[in-house]
């Protein structure tokens, strides 16, 4: 990294710079400083001045000498430059009646000189900018709609403070002589955009953290850059190129900018669309290494990045959402309000490989089935990771029919038995769970009219009603209810509904009407009759009124039908699902299974192990590479994790593969055969059929055991 001078400077030396101009490229970022950042300028400058204690440091500038003489590019301190010519120039009018030369002696010698602006700044604010600070009058009522808002609001603030400041007496001159004379800056002058960006990433003002996306920006635009000095040997040539090459770059970076989708979770989204990859590390590294490994130019990354924003936002509200069948524009609506992200990135690789529309809605359809029962099952959201991962690179990349895909789906589900656990989840206590207003809502698009492709937001408008109260105190409830049947059945899905909830127009909802009243008196309020608002717009809550009364009968008969229309939707037979589980079951009762954990000295179990370790076969060899990973740790380790480090090891072509060899590993651990290996290797275990292993560990009194029987048996 080359630093062409280094040098402090005052505020009065950096603006009565001999003619030196100060650009701010196009490139960078708007003026963005908010009422904290503002504040804190104005206070820590009045109090330096109160002090009168030496010099006030302002932070450290970094500047690109241009190939024109005295032009400068600001690459880092544009907010604190701006921030100062914004106070300036509030002075300058705060003097212009009382003191005019000094009022002078700012327009023509601090903010221009030799009639050229001191500060140059973006192209897309200057016109308004010079006309507001500057006092030009080549504004038009355009431009001047185009100044950032947090321009008006630095004026504001300086001009209430200052005021402020002389009725209390302050002397202004004094007070703009004491900035000029004593407050300071450090000057970092490159002689091109790379020094300049390896500066920008390892400085950082006040110690804040630059975004990815911020480091990414002056990353392209130097690799853009280069890529200019490769083809170009003349200097002036090279910046006259990258002025309108940055242009077009720009441009789309303002477009990604302006997604509905935030520009960071857009890189993420981007890069495990594009490689099926997950981002294990800092998402610049990531994003970098992509760039790299694909021999992108900057301008060829933008593009393709906004392939994969183009088609998320075309998936979320677009026109690929537009051309969807009602049933499959439902479940995009139920894929946003759930809590995985993973679905976005399947789908966006699915866009990006041009799937047709009928395969596009068939994988919608899997998607939501499997995200569904995952999460009804009370599956952790990075459960899904891997898989989907997997789906993108070995499915949807290759542009594989959906039917292969969903098979993957479908083994998901039935190895984590993600269906009878989703399946015993709805039948139980509903209401305090993270996914109820997930399964109502599905509920109510299943029963509503195909034709009829509406949303259901997932906040406050919408509220979640019991039929039977949580607070059983009418006499008609407790006719019907004993307090035992009320405990069981309250929070149930058969108890439950769908209301509208408050608006801003209207305070009052059904729900907070209806309240304790007996059954007959909600129904009116559900249907409207009450609140004279029309009937409730969910089918469910209109659909209680065949109900003549409410009793527990009704209650578990509701719930089984709400149970049994969900699992119609995903095309789950129930009769399947109880067939597998009893297999498992007599499976895991099988006496070759068992969890005991062997007794031998120490002699007995090296040869045992040694033994185990000599057998021939796939599994064995998977079993080394799982002893040796588990040495190295200290403390027990989570599945996931291990599985990682397993396939780091060598175990498998993907985490995804690791992950099945990890559960040939299990059954090899619980052969009632193996109580030798349960001796060195152990494990936290759900002994349900089919749970997982977790929580591995050696012992740390059998480790030098298992280390030198895998150095014997080499």
């Amino acid at each position: 990294m080359k630093i062409t001078n280094l040098e402090q400077k005052t505020i009065g030396e950096l603006f009565r710079n001999q003619g030196h101009t100060y650009l701010i490229p196009d490139y960078q970022r708007p003026y963005s400083w908010e009422k904290k950042e503002i504040g804190e300028y104005i206070d820590d400058i009045f109090d330096a001045y109160r002090r009168q204690n030496g010099e006030y440091f302002l932070g450290s500038f970094i500047l690109i000498e241009k190939y024109r003489d005295q032009e400068f590019d600001i690459v880092d301190g544009q907010q604190r430059f701006t921030t100062t010519t914004i106070f300036l120039s509030v002075v300058r009018d705060l003097l212009e009646a009382s003191n005019k030369d000094v009022a002078i002696d700012i327009q023509n010698n601090l903010l221009h000189h030799k009639g050229r602006p001191t500060l140059v700044t973006r192209q897309q604010d200057r016109t308004a900018y010079e006309h507001a600070f500057l006092k030009t009058d080549t504004a038009n009522g355009q431009d001047l709609e185009r100044l950032p808002e947090s321009f008006g609001l630095a004026r504001k603030m300086f001009n209430e403070a200052l005021m402020k400041f002389q009725a209390d007496g302050g002397n202004l001159p004094d007070l703009l002589s004491y900035v000029l004379d004593r407050v300071s800056v450090v000057l970092m002058t490159t002689a091109d955009l790379n020094a300049a960006y390896t500066l920008f990433e390892r400085i950082n003002y006040r110690g804040q953290e630059l975004a990815a996306k911020d480091l990414l920006k002056n990353y392209l635009l130097n690799a853009l850059l280069q890529e200019l000095k490769t083809r170009e040997v003349d200097e002036a040539r090279v910046q006259t190129l990258f002025q309108r090459e940055s242009a077009t770059f720009l441009s789309l970076w303002q477009r990604a900018e302006d997604a509905e989708i935030d520009m960071d979770e857009s890189l993420i989204l981007h890069r495990e669309a594009s490689t099926g990859q997950r981002t294990k590390r800092d998402l610049f590294k990531e994003i970098t290494s992509l760039i790299l490994d694909a021999k992108l130019g900057s301008i060829d990354f933008l593009h393709d990045w906004l392939r994969s924003i183009d088609a998320y936002t075309s998936l979320i509200s677009g026109s690929v959402f537009q051309s969807l069948s009602p049933s499959a524009q439902n479940n995009v609506r139920l894929l946003k309000n759930g809590n995985n992200r993973y679905w976005q990135t399947i789908l966006v690789a699915a866009v990006r490989a041009d799937y047709d529309k009928a395969s596009l809605e068939s994988l919608i359809f899997h998607i939501e089935r499997l995200f569904a029962l995952s999460r009804l099952a009370g599956d952790a959201s990075t459960k899904l990771r891997d898989p989907s991962m997997l789906i993108i690179r070995e499915y949807i990349q290759p542009k594989k029919s959906v039917e292969d895909a969903a098979i993957v789906f479908d083994q998901y589900l039935d190895s984590f038995q993600a269906i009878e656990r989703a399946v015993t989840n709805l039948r139980g206590d509903c209401y305090s769970t993270s996914w109820c207003r997930y399964a109502l809502a599905k509920y109510e698009y299943a029963l509503a009219d195909a034709s009829m492709a509406r949303e259901i937001r997932f906040d406050k408008t919408v509220q979640i009603e019991h039929v039977l109260p949580q607070m059983m105190t009418s006499p008609e409830w407790q006719k019907h209810f004993s307090s035992a049947e009320q405990h069981e059945l309250v929070n149930t899905l058969g108890n439950l509904t769908l209301l509208i909830g408050s608006t801003e127009e209207k305070n009052t909802s059904k729900n907070q009407s209806a309240s304790n009243k007996p059954f007959v008196e909600k129904i009116a309020i559900y249907t409207g009759q009450t609140l004279n608002d029309g009937t409730s717009a969910f089918v469910m809550t209109t659909d209680l009124k065949r109900y003549s009364d409410w009793t527990p009968a009704i209650i578990r008969s509701r719930t089984d039908e709400i149970v049994n229309t969900l699992l119609s939707t995903w095309k789950i037979d129930l009769n399947v699902i109880q067939e597998r589980s009893a297999a498992r079951k007599e499976a895991f009762n099988h006496p070759s299974v068992s969890y005991a954990i062997g007794a031998y000295d120490e002699q007995q179990l090296r040869e045992r192990l040694r033994a185990s370790l000599q057998e021939d076969g796939k599994v064995n060899r998977y079993f080394r590479i799982f002893l040796a990973t588990l040495l190295a740790e200290s403390e027990p380790i989570e599945r996931e994790d291990l599985r990682d480090k397993l396939f780091t090891a060598g175990l498998g072509d993907t985490p995804a593969f690791a992950g099945r060899y990890m559960s040939n590993i299990s059954q090899f651990l619980t052969r009632s055969e193996n109580d030798h290996l349960r001796q060195v290797v152990r494990f936290s275990a759900d002994i349900r059929p089919g749970a997982l292993k977790d929580n591995y560990f050696i012992p740390e009194e059998h480790k030098p055991l298992v280390h030198a029987v895998l150095q014997e048996t080499e």
